[in-house]
């Protein structure tokens, strides 16, 4: 083409190119045939149409990355968890705060850091479930595996459970994918005899989706009953996986029980597993029983039938927020903070609370801070009895433990002291986890880990192994958690070392006085040294001093010793213990221990007979009376109804100076304990200690010389030097004479010893065999018949009878 032509081409090209523009219509005449007044209106929608639809691209990219790793199920769970979280936003209303939540948690939390520590209902006293936690807490802490072991789970089981010898790994899946399906595992405890599921805590991504997918829902197999809806799910999982497993452990271990176990997501699906299994019992209907370690909320109501029929044990550690994170509690945490947010307090005011906390610096912050901590209580109670409908709430199942650590006040702050690391372990209800607390800091996650619930199981278990006899294990046995008074009732030696025990105690509120016993034990002076120098060496003195008094042993010096001293004198057995006293009659002969009664026996005294005939009253009141009059409180015993009401009427008579100087002067040193003790010797007439007096006085009665029926043989009759042997045929027989009749008189015995129901028995004792001749000479005997032994080959020679 010329060049003139192709100048000419072109120009009449641009000019029609530039007639067509000019023509054109402009972008506002077109967004508005489009239906847009405004071009800006126009490009933002158009960019929103864009940007949407490179949204829904990317999600539906990670939809398929997460779904290729993690399952389909993953998909569900994020949308249950939006809804979730769509509907506590819509019900509290978030998009009309004013400062928002952020602002107002840090407010809340100064109420909760003033909340004191939950109701207890006594100290764990049971030994046993004690003991059962301690081990179980390490198969719960197994089920995480061990970081050495890769791929190999059941090794990795075995080799976190320390390698038992007596343990098998049967099967374990600990998989690091997956939802509704933690980790897991099959095991055979021999020593224990028990089959064991384990169930892991929350490890993975998808564990923590199925902690927060926390709604109720429905159980089929127990009706009425709610539970967390995604732990549920994971609870039937499991046990589809390990029920063939199960099942065959059960049948080659026939007798064993079956344990359920976990931590954390692996306590609250193992709550729902055992709640499964007892409603399908498998076939062997083994004992099911569950130890649950920081469980979080997984069911309710607590009332229902099933949580009441199950064996489960449920442990909290101290300000562990797993227990309390159930979606009603968070809804209830999330009510408080917008209780606050909506106060009428300014930024600057809310952001010197926070910077401060418990430490206002002027009155109208201490004024604010009242307001706030009144407002949050203000809610707590509003809602108490008043769940909320959409969000009903669910509890800890079981019977609940909570463990406490001495020295840290609140449970809040972390406390470097020896008294901090003391655990104590209590019975709580369920009720008292029904909030989610904003307190302990990190503390709300350390107490968390299964290391810190190992530790105070198991310090607690040392605690109470080292104290047995301590205050804790005292009041756990009479169930209660405070008494009015403590008494370390143990031998003078053993009170120093007890004391501390009982100090503890004091300081802390569970009794109101502390009291000492048995220092008269000591004897009249070194009992009042001993205890002189106790009390030197005790920061808190005892306000109670415990002894056996009663006017056969008036305990004349220790007694004045606890009046100098403002200590109360407290008079057990103040009837003497007569039945511990006629223990040692029935070793004697029937006419020894008639005529040693009225010496040893308080209500046989002739004194006070005399005296109650004169008062209208019994001899037994005449002796609580002299003690009542002395000052001293009493605690008789008895089991007789009549003896019981006698007992305390005894404020209708008074003894007068003169009567009571003459029941303290019957003072013989005679303890009933010392009498009980020497019916068991194998002495034949050993007399316990007492004064000198009383001791001689029973001494004659022993050493008198009878002859037939018990009465006094008239006329001197010739001293024999040491026992007399008894014939071999009739030891042999074990003096069941079937034969003639023993000529006593010859073998030189003035009456019919085998008519004594004590003969025999010394006669057992002095051979050290016992009444069949086959005992080891040491304890208790066996029951007379008739007076007479059970039966045997008798006495084995030479049998020796003390001469009478």
């Amino acid at each position: 083409m010329p060049a003139t032509a192709s100048e000419s081409w072109l120009g009449a090209t641009r000019e029609q190119m530039n007639n067509a523009f000019n023509q054109a219509p402009s972008m506002q005449e077109v967004a508005a045939r489009m239906g847009f007044n405004e071009m800006p209106q126009w490009a933002k929608n158009t960019s929103f149409t864009l940007h949407s639809k490179a949204w829904e691209q990317a999600r539906e990219m990670v939809k398929v990355k997460v779904m290729a790793e993690y399952g389909p199920e993953v998909i569900d769970m994020v949308n249950a968890l939006s809804e979730c979280t769509n509907k506590i936003s819509e019900e509290l209303k978030l998009s009309e705060a004013n400062f928002g939540i952020t602002m107002a948690l840090p407010l809340v939390a100064m109420q909760h850091n003033q909340l004191d520590r939950p109701d207890v209902e006594g100290l764990l006293m049971d030994s046993y479930v004690l003991d059962q936690a301690a081990h179980w807490i390490k198969f719960a802490a197994a089920a995480y595996g061990t970081t050495d072991i890769k791929a190999y789970d059941k090794a990795s089981v075995h080799v976190a459970m320390g390698e038992d010898p007596n343990v098998t790994v049967l099967m374990a899946l600990l998989p690091a994918k997956g939802v509704n399906l933690p980790g897991h595992f099959v095991a055979v405890d021999r020593a224990q005899k028990a089959v064991i599921l384990g169930v892991r805590g929350t490890t993975t991504l998808s564990d923590a989706l199925t902690d927060a997918v926390g709604e109720a829902t429905t159980v089929p197999e127990c009706p009425g009953l709610l539970a967390h809806k995604a732990m549920l799910a994971s609870a039937r999982a499991v046990l589809e996986k390990t029920k063939p497993t199960i099942l065959k452990a059960l049948e080659e271990n026939r007798g064993f029980s079956l344990l359920v176990t976990g931590h954390s997501l692996g306590a609250g699906t193992a709550i729902l597993c055992t709640l499964l299994l007892s409603e399908m019992p498998l076939p062997p209907k083994p004992r099911l029983r569950c130890y649950a370690f920081a469980p979080p909320p997984v069911v309710g109501p607590v009332e229902h039938r099933s949580l009441k029929q199950a064996e489960i044990h449920s442990f909290i550690n101290r300000a562990d927020v797993v227990p309390r994170a159930s979606l009603a509690n968070v809804f209830s945490l999330g009510q408080e903070c917008m209780a606050v947010d909506g106060l009428d307090l300014d930024f600057f005011s809310r952001f010197n609370l926070m910077r401060r906390d418990a430490a206002p610096e002027n009155e109208a912050e201490k004024q604010a801070k009242q307001t706030i901590v009144a407002k949050v209580k203000e809610c707590q109670d509003a809602r108490k009895g008043k769940p909320h409908q959409s969000f009903p709430p669910l509890f800890v199942a079981g019977q609940v433990y909570w463990i406490e650590w001495l020295g840290q006040a609140g449970s809040v702050q972390d406390d470097d002291t020896e008294s901090a690391r003391a655990p104590r372990i209590h019975r709580v209800s369920p009720y008292e986890f029904q909030s989610l607390l904003l307190r302990g800091g990190t503390n709300a996650l350390k107490d968390h880990l299964c290391d810190g619930y190992k530790e105070g199981i198991e310090g607690y278990r040392v605690h109470m192994q080292d104290s047995s006899a301590s205050p804790e294990h005292r009041k756990g046995e009479l169930k209660l958690d405070y008494v009015d008074l403590l008494i370390a009732d143990c031998p003078p030696e053993q009170v120093p070392s007890a004391w501390p025990f009982l100090e503890e105690a004091l300081r802390e509120n569970r009794c109101r006085f502390l009291g000492v016993s048995n220092f008269d034990l000591l004897g009249p002076k070194v009992s009042v040294e001993v205890f002189r120098q106790f009390l030197a060496a005790t920061k808190t003195p005892p306000a109670v001093m415990a002894m056996e008094v009663h006017p056969l042993n008036t305990n004349e010096e220790m007694c004045e010793c606890c009046r100098s001293m403002g200590i109360q004198v407290l008079a057990y057995s103040p009837l003497g213990a007569p039945h511990k006293v006629e223990s040692f009659m029935k070793v004697l002969t029937k006419s020894d221990a008639r005529d040693m009664r009225p010496l040893v026996k308080v209500a046989e005294l002739p004194l006070l007979q005399t005296l109650a005939r004169r008062h209208e009253v019994s001899p037994a009141q005449v002796a609580l009376r002299w003690n009542l009059q002395r000052g001293h409180s009493v605690v008789p015993k008895s089991w007789n109804p009549s003896h019981i009401c006698e007992n305390v009427q005894l404020f209708n008579f008074n003894l007068t100076t003169e009567e009571m100087a003459g029941i303290t002067k019957l003072h013989k040193g005679v303890r009933a304990e010392r009498f009980f003790q020497a019916s068991f010797s194998t002495a034949s007439k050993a007399l316990p200690r007492m004064t000198r007096d009383g001791f001689d006085e029973c001494q004659k009665i022993l050493n008198k010389i009878r002859g037939p029926n018990g009465a006094v043989a008239p006329g001197h009759v010739p001293h024999l030097d040491g026992p007399v042997p008894l014939p071999a045929d009739v030891a042999q027989r074990g003096g069941h004479d079937s034969g003639e009749k023993v000529d006593w008189e010859k073998l030189g015995f003035h009456r019919p010893v085998e008519e004594e129901p004590g003969f025999w028995r010394r006669m057992g004792l002095a051979t050290g065999k016992g009444m069949d001749g086959k005992g080891k000479g040491k304890g208790r005997f066996p029951e007379l018949k008739e007076g007479l032994p059970v039966g045997g080959k008798g006495v084995p020679r030479p049998a020796m009878v003390g001469y009478r």
